[in-house]
């Protein structure tokens, strides 16, 4: 489990969204619900809580956000 900032590129009409690691550039899945616990929009910055992906569909996106970081 790591924290990283991930810039919210995209979100779909059901929440469901999509960010990429400011670090490194790599995707992230955030669930619908961790988006609206904490009300998570496109082009916000957002310290996450991840872990790699384990979805093989998935390899373009190896990481999944669980939680918001909260400082």
């Amino acid at each position: 489990m790591i924290t990283a900032q991930v810039f919210i590129e995209h979100q779909l009409d059901t929440n469901t969204s999509f960010g990429v690691r400011v670090d490194t550039g790599e995707r992230v899945f955030v669930n619908s619900k961790l988006v609206r616990k904490h009300n998570i929009e496109e082009e916000q910055v957002r310290e996450l809580t991840l872990l790699p992906n384990s979805n093989d569909t998935h390899a373009d996106t190896p990481w999944r956000a669980v939680g918001v970081s909260i400082q």
